[in-house]
């Protein structure tokens, strides 16, 4: 502050800054907030966020003004799939408000302007999303996006979708001047009170707009699908201690946001924020389902079977089942050659003609590959089996293509992570599919159960929309001053083992890692309740592993960058002192008092 304030006239004029020390703390407390707020002071501006006071809206909500705000849209198309989505599941999401509704007050909420940018729409060009969502592309990112927008559009608020950077930039105000001005506007509105994009929107930003980015950086919300870790994140030099330590690229890290900004689709990252999305189930869980002899392949694009080295397990699967096919791509007879001859093909088909398939059919099977998808969850709630293929060696950035830009190190056991650990069997069986007794074993099992709907509520519609309006109203990342959420009296201490990390030694109790927690207990007083002997030494230094005991050292450390404290780190001499919660069954994003 002290070298910059002369750089830009808005520093002296708009707030006052004189290039005293009590005018830079006014600043950084009072305009941004990077300081605590100085006692008897008051705003040296008019700043304040968007909120006005206004509460949440409900009687203006309606899918045709939904509709509106998804077609009046530049480049509109894009959103082609995601209106579609909006329209077949409009009326359970309306049915599922009005059951929220009867348990929670949501009105006496005040109404948020949100920006929804969806880059990876913006990106069309070279991802092409929205082009082969019809033929076999990914789809698991529209999902996300498309529940995003309707659970904040149904809670009542004022949201903005674009899908061009530049249309971006607009709704942020984004003009010459004001992308270049490092301070917030001078009549104190910013333009959104909340910014829900992801790592193509985040570094557009960064590339085209980084004094404008500064304004926002407390309230970006950024949909990360397979989770950041603070190794990736922070932007300075790493630990030694606290491997696994970045290798490689670091495509989409460094951009030193709160962890929990991140929001992923699965709760596999208590770093970061579960945001999750909705199941496409007609009722979401039918009361009885009546199954044929018939099994369904996960593997929807020709390049899936293309991969796949060992097709003996479908070989095994068909001796007692019929084996069916949704695979695209390519044309149906291009796609003949790719398959086994006995698969029946029925290309790609619209999510109801879909979900008539999946409540045929007894066994969903998995070939590896999409990893960490939304369908095995679709197929449980209709009644299915889900063959979940295990991987002989965990995959991760280390060993996997597909993950080595992603900034994480998190390691998959198998092709779905969430229905082994999270559902399990009965109705999930991970198996490795090239251990043909294994595979018979599973079969074996699944034609001697009955078949029985599963769907956590987490992925319900109401289940999404409890979520999000905890989320929305609870977490505040711009200001320190707030009450802590999860409130504290969520909280369990827990002392890991050597080599542990803290999301496992929290599991191990049947709690979730809480970052949230990690400053509440970074002191000696916490050290010498886990009893580690820290009369040798206590050091307090930037650490991934922070607090916690180092035991080829024989010394004791706290943490000194916030930025590093992790909940999925560890190091083989290294016990941790771990922030754990408790959690509601179904809903693991929120704690029992969350709510």
């Amino acid at each position: 502050m002290k070298s910059s304030w002369q750089t830009h006239p808005c520093y002296a004029q708009d707030f006052g800054v004189n290039g005293s020390i009590c005018s830079f703390l006014l600043y950084l407390s009072e305009v941004e907030p990077w300081c605590p707020k100085l006692p008897g002071t008051h705003l040296m501006s008019n700043w304040k966020p968007v909120e006005d006071g206004s509460k949440v809206n409900l009687k203006g909500t309606s899918m045709e003004k939904l509709m509106d705000k998804l077609t009046k849209v530049v480049s509109e198309s894009r959103l082609k799939w995601i209106r579609t989505r909006v329209v077949r599941m409009y009326s359970y999401w309306t049915k599922a408000m009005k059951e929220f509704q009867s348990r929670v007050n949501v009105t006496d909420k005040p109404v948020k302007k949100i920006l929804i940018h969806v880059g990876v729409l913006a990106e069309e060009k070279s991802l092409h999303f929205a082009q082969t969502a019809n033929t076999g592309g990914p789809l698991g990112e529209l999902v996300q996006w498309c529940d995003l927008i309707t659970s904040l559009y149904i809670l009542g608020h004022d949201i903005q979708v674009t899908v061009e950077h530049n249309e971006m930039l607009s709704a942020l105000n984004g003009n010459v001047d004001t992308i270049k001005r490092p301070c917030p506007p001078k009549n104190g509105h910013l333009a959104a009170d909340i910014i829900f994009t992801d790592y193509y929107g985040l570094s557009y930003l960064r590339k085209k707009a980084i004094p404008l980015l500064q304004h926002y950086k407390c309230r970006l919300r950024i949909v990360d699908s397979f989770g950041t870790e603070a190794q990736f994140n922070y932007n300075g030099p790493l630990p030694s201690i606290g491997n696994p330590a970045p290798v490689g690229g670091n495509l989409f890290g460094k951009n030193e946001l709160n962890l929990k900004q991140y929001m992923t689709m699965f709760p596999h990252s208590p770093d970061n924020t579960f945001l999750g999305f909705v199941v496409d189930s007609k009722s979401n869980v039918p009361k009885s389902v009546t199954k044929k002899q018939q099994a369904l392949t996960y593997g929807k694009h020709y390049y899936m079977w293309k991969d796949l080295k060992s097709r003996r397990f479908l070989d095994i699967i068909h001796e007692h089942f019929e084996v069916h096919a949704t695979t695209g791509g390519l044309s149906l007879q291009q796609v003949k050659t790719y398959l086994p001859p006995y698969v029946i093909n029925h290309g790609v088909i619209s999510a109801g003609t879909l979900q008539k398939l999946l409540q045929e059919s007894k066994i969903f099977v998995g070939l590896g590959f999409p990893y960490e998808g939304p369908a095995p969850l679709e197929a449980i709630a209709q009644g299915c089996f889900f063959l979940n293929p295990k991987f002989k060696s965990a995959k991760s950035r280390i060993n996997t293509q597909f993950f080595k830009g992603k900034p994480t190190f998190r390691a998959l056991k198998s092709q779905h992570s969430y229905a082994e650990e999270f559902i399990g069997e009965p109705r999930v069986l991970t198996v490795d599919i090239d251990d043909a007794q294994a595979v018979k074993g599973a079969i074996e099992k699944i034609i001697n159960s009955e078949p029985s709907p599963y769907l956590p509520f987490e992925f319900t519609h109401e289940g999404m929309l409890e979520r999000v309006n905890a989320l929305l109203h609870n977490q505040d990342f711009c200001y320190r001053d707030k009450p802590s959420w999860p409130p504290l009296t969520s909280r369990t201490v827990v002392t890991g083992r050597e080599g542990q990390s803290c999301k496992d030694a929290c599991l191990q109790k049947d709690l979730v890692c809480e970052p949230a927690y990690f400053e509440s207990i970074n002191n000696a007083v916490f050290l010498k309740k886990a009893s580690f002997p820290c009369h040798t030494m206590t050091v307090t230094r930037g650490s991934l592993v922070a607090p916690a005991y180092l035991g080829q050292d024989n010394s004791c450390v706290l943490q000194a960058i916030p930025l590093l404290y992790s909940c999925t780190a560890y190091h083989q001499s290294v016990k941790r002192i771990c922030p754990c919660r408790n959690y509601r069954k179904g809903q693991v994003a929120l704690c029992k008092t969350c709510y």
